[in-house]
């Protein structure tokens, strides 16, 4: 396939099936591969039927959607859509992958609406859990969506009635890029003990946040950062800085030449300061994703494209100084030329002076994803490994990976103990789909 000469110049990862395997742990034939993979585990698997779009009739027969987070003892929590339940379900998974909770939980309660695309955090490890996700209600206006929240306090084995965020008709959780072109899960969640953000754009453009100091029981109005209906947001990132300050990043759709904006909060979210774009730049950026890592330094790696969508993008990492200025940007990801894969939606994670970049390698065609890419920084940030494969996630059978209805994710996280977890998803067309866990450990 032509489109996989965007990574088959380099030396890749030997892929671990979909289905795992025997082996407990496999490390590349690369000598220098920075990941040390344990054997997928397979949270959830349906059908693969998508049918035509009719609002919340559509018979849409899969899994997809992964959300994971990190807990304490090994253990990690993955929340994933099952669309022919139109529910949001989570579990969690002990250090050997066995599952913890008799049955998956369902988190949303609107078993007649889709519920797509959630976040996840836990501000303790695992007994509080937290679950943003964007549900296609229709009340009103051109796009459905709306911004639920909902929070367990017995480590996922329930979860309380979800609350709306948003009440809107602009669409909210939709990240547009045109009037014709639009990615669903443009919104993000950032937690620390009992204070909760959550931000999102609307398809007519606006994006907005929200806030809650009594762990997510209670929300306060939402407030309006940026855009408009001329101007729309897309893509928001949300990153806690140790001196507790909140800084809120997105970028512009229908734009050619948008960068990535930032904003600061020194009161808890109740306003923000616009800072303007982190790094004037050329090119189209998209997905841009913020990380702080142990020294309290703030990192961001976007999507670059030389136009809007950005097909043929790279990947552009940068990072800030204590006042929020960014250093000169450099691309640590080549654009790829026309007919070729290209890099999308980018995931950010940080241990210690590890950095984790992963991204969706996409088909020039379909912009659908062939599979996750991944680089490796051991110094902060100053020098990258080379990009490779992540075990696990080539396309088996003619299929693809996920993301059928944005890939505007949160699907990969690190925990304190430095153990990488990914959640991945498959899609093959009338045979199946399936939701991946994949653990790994930085050498």
């Amino acid at each position: 396939m032509k489109a996989f000469t965007w990574f088959m110049a380099f030396p890749l990862l030997v892929a671990l099936s979909a289905c795992g395997g025997e082996v407990e742990e496999k490390r590349s034939e690369s000598d220098d591969e920075p990941v040390i993979w344990r054997s997928p585990v397979k949270v959830a698997e349906g059908d693969a039927e998508r049918g035509p779009w009719r609002m919340n009739e559509s018979e849409f027969h899969y899994v997809d959607d992964p959300a994971v987070a990190a807990g304490r003892d090994g253990e990690t929590l993955i929340a994933w859509v099952d669309n022919r339940a139109q529910t949001i379900f989570l579990q969690r998974f002990d250090a050997e992958g066995d599952a913890i909770l008799a049955e998956p939980v369902a988190v949303s309660d609107s078993p007649d609406v889709f519920s797509w695309l959630p976040r996840m955090a836990t501000p303790d490890g695992g007994d509080t859990i937290l679950v943003a996700w964007e549900e296609i209600l229709f009340t009103g206006g051109s796009h459905g969506g709306e911004i639920l929240v909902a929070r367990s306090e017995d480590g996922g084995e329930s979860f309380a009635e979800p609350v709306n965020l948003s009440w809107t008709t602009g669409g909210a959780g939709k990240g547009r890029q045109s009037s014709e072109r639009w990615d669903n899960g443009s919104l993000d969640l950032v937690v620390e003990g009992d204070r909760v953000w959550v931000a999102w754009t609307e398809y007519e453009g606006d994006l907005r946040l929200a806030r809650s100091m009594d762990g997510g029981r209670r929300f306060r109005d939402a407030i309006h950062i940026s855009g408009s209906g001329d101007q729309p947001t897309r893509g928001p990132a949300l990153a806690l800085l140790d001196d507790g300050r909140v800084v809120l990043a997105w970028t512009y759709g229908e734009k050619e030449d948008a960068n990535v904006q930032l904003a600061v909060s020194s009161d808890d979210g109740e306003s923000f300061e616009l800072l303007g774009p982190a790094l004037q730049r050329a090119g189209y950026a998209d997905a841009p994703r913020l990380a702080v890592d142990s020294q309290g330094t703030l990192h961001l790696v976007f999507a670059e494209g030389e136009q809007n969508p950005g097909q043929a993008a790279g990947l552009v990492y940068a990072r800030a100084g204590d006042d929020l200025s960014f250093s000169e940007g450099r691309t640590i990801l080549e654009p790829t030329g026309a007919g070729q894969a290209y890099a999308g939606f980018p995931q950010l994670l940080t241990h210690e002076s590890n950095l984790i970049v992963t991204w969706e390698i996409l088909d020039w065609q379909s912009r659908l994803s062939l599979g996750l890419g991944l680089m490796h920084s051991g110094d902060s940030g100053d020098s990258f490994s080379r990009p490779l494969l992540v075990a696990g996630t080539g396309t088996p059978d003619g299929g693809f990976g996920g993301g059928l209805q944005g890939l505007l994710m949160r699907k990969a996280d690190m925990g304190p103990d430095g153990r990488l977890v990914i959640g991945h998803s498959h899609f093959i067309p009338d045979t199946r789909s399936e939701v991946l866990l994949l653990r790994g450990r930085v050498e």
